[in-house]
């Protein structure tokens, strides 16, 4: 658990990092028939399976909608239950659950014509508190959105154009009082009045600087140095992720995500794959950045602080 650690010192960095596997002609040693009915318990009564496969199943149900559910399946763990308009399964149309891999209800909603729809909800993985809701028109967020903190208590209301903040918004802390309200426009705070009492020394003498790999230390301009700590990052995946012989041969692929924090020294602690689509590639991913090089700590104010990172890795058949 991360303590006295402010909102900018979290970063989600947005690459994307791919292993792949040129594909050899090969005859896979799993069939269909390997896979039969093994998630037959999570089915409604009279549900008929259509395709089964290591992680997924598809099935069909007396009202005719089409299900596709996915699992963690070492676990048998439901991650993903999605009604879709046939069986084709080409157009999410009906109710969407997710999961993670603990179990925990992340989003639920409603597609139509494969665009999220009217009420979303949106939940703590790890607390299970409701996070956001909302509403989507045609896959767009719009009209007034409530954020609430890791407790489920309320911490903003923002208004949606077009997936677009527009409009006013106000925030809260812990206590529900008003903290700053203003309005946003294009995506883009226009204006806002601080209710409370803010040191302006303190904003202005604020420094912040994210970690960095110890490869690129000698970089003086900060810009740059980062340019280059992500790009030994890219290296670093690139060059050392291998792809899992079991998740090759059972063709499995897809986004892992994995967090980790950057530590006051520099060091990688924290590491959680927290979702990892199955055990082969979890246990690759957690043994790739646990070997990660060192870092140089983030600051802010002129001193070290722990640093949250979020990265996706993609294991991709090629």
């Amino acid at each position: 658990m991360i303590k006295k650690i402010s909102y900018l010192s979290f970063i989600c960095l947005m690459l994307s990092l791919s292993a792949c596997y040129v594909a050899q002609p090969y005859s896979s040693m799993y069939s269909k028939s390997d896979f039969k009915h093994k998630y037959i318990s999570f089915y409604e009564e009279g549900e008929v399976e259509l395709d089964a496969w290591y992680h997924f199943s598809k099935t069909k149900t007396k009202d005719g909608r089409s299900i596709y559910r996915q699992f963690f399946p070492e676990t048998m763990t439901l991650t993903q239950e999605v009604e879709f308009q046939n069986k084709t399964f080409s157009r999410k149309e009906g109710k969407a659950r997710y999961w993670s891999e603990s179990g925990t209800l992340i989003k639920e909603g409603n597609y139509q014509n494969n665009l999220a729809t009217g009420e979303w909800k949106f939940y703590h993985r790890k607390s299970g508190a409701l996070q956001s809701k909302g509403t989507f028109e045609d896959g767009n967020k719009v009209g007034k959105w409530t954020i609430y903190d890791h407790k489920g208590r309320k911490s903003q209301e923002v208004e949606y154009v077009n997936d677009l903040r527009e409009g006013p918004f106000m925030e809260f802390d812990s206590n529900m009082v008003m903290t700053n309200k203003g309005v946003y426009k294009s995506d883009t705070i226009f204006t806002q009045d601080l209710v409370k009492e803010v040191d302006e020394d303190a904003l202005l003498s604020r420094v912040e600087q994210m970690p960095y790999l110890t490869s690129c230390k000698s970089i003086l301009e900060d810009e740059e140095r980062n340019e280059c700590s992500t790009q030994a990052l890219l290296k670093y995946i690139y060059s050392n992720l291998k792809y899992p012989a079991k998740a090759r041969d059972l063709e499995l692929q897809g986004a892992v995500m994995v967090e980790f924090i950057v530590e006051k020294d520099g060091s990688v602690s924290n590491i959680d794959v927290y979702k990892g689509l199955n055990q082969y590639f979890k246990d690759e991913v957690y043994r790739v950045v646990n070997q990660m090089p060192s870092w140089e700590a983030g600051t802010q104010m002129g001193k070290k602080v722990r640093v949250l990172f979020k990265l996706p890795v993609r294991f991709k058949l090629t």
